[in-house]
């Protein structure tokens, strides 16, 4: 078994330190909280914590990260992951699932049109009661078999963050919303940037054919007596 910890990408080319995050929130608001929930929305991408939930103003924020997994190899079997963020803010009247969703519809940077692409992600890859969101602590989310399968292992993985009672287009009577670290912003500790933890199996598969030849060495030694060496030689 190994693990990978992945943390979130902070800049649209993997490995380039320079740039703005890939990840980001975005926000929709309007005096109609149907409007709100699923009209247009900007995207909020050089930001030192990101917020998800909504408010009883009719405020809805979601959220967007990215990994690269790409060193997880196509053979890998992913057994477990966790998606863990570190509270920055609980501003909640009221508790709500943080719930893990697809993020494949994102784009590299986020956009504005990328708050109605989360509108149809529904499907939970696994969620948390914010009841145990605690500031400056660790908030781990595992992901289900659904969310499991969808961890790229040649690529980069995008999860989108929604809560529950925005999924359920839950019209919000007073503040239900956290806040969590990026580390994007120079001043704010690396060590709290989102991470991903990945349990798997490494790949012990031979790709291609293979040969295998049976090798007998028969030789003299010092005293004249014939001695004999078997052995294996495998060719892929």
């Amino acid at each position: 078994m190994a693990t990978l910890i992945v943390t979130a990408q902070s800049s649209t080319i993997p490995g380039d330190p320079a740039g703005d995050p890939l990840g980001g929130f975005l926000m929709g608001a309007d005096a109609v909280y149907a409007t709100a929930q699923v009209g247009a929305g900007s995207a909020y991408i050089n930001s030192s914590h990101i917020e998800v939930g909504q408010y009883s103003s009719f405020i809805v924020y979601r959220s967007g990260l990215a990994f690269v997994t790409s060193t997880l190899g196509s053979g890998a079997s992913i057994t477990a992951a966790v998606l863990s963020v570190y509270g920055y803010a609980d501003y909640s009247d009221t508790d709500f699932d943080l719930t893990i969703v697809s993020g494949a519809d994102l784009a590299d940077y986020l956009v504005d049109a990328d708050y109605q692409d989360l509108l149809n992600d529904t499907i939970s890859f696994g969620e948390r009661s914010t009841s145990a969101f605690v500031e400056d602590a660790w908030f781990d989310i595992p992901l289900n078999v659904t969310g499991l399968a969808a961890i790229s292992k040649t690529g980069t993985t995008r999860f989108g963050l929604r809560s529950s009672r925005d999924i359920s287009a839950t019209t919000p009577t007073g503040f239900e919303s956290i806040q969590y670290e990026t580390s994007w912003i120079e001043g704010w500790p690396a060590t709290h940037q989102p991470k991903l933890t990945i349990t798997y199996e490494e790949s012990s598969e031979l790709v291609g054919p293979i040969k295998i030849y049976r090798t007998n060495f028969r030789y003299y030694d010092g005293y004249g007596d014939l001695r004999e060496l078997e052995g294996t030689k495998v060719e892929a």
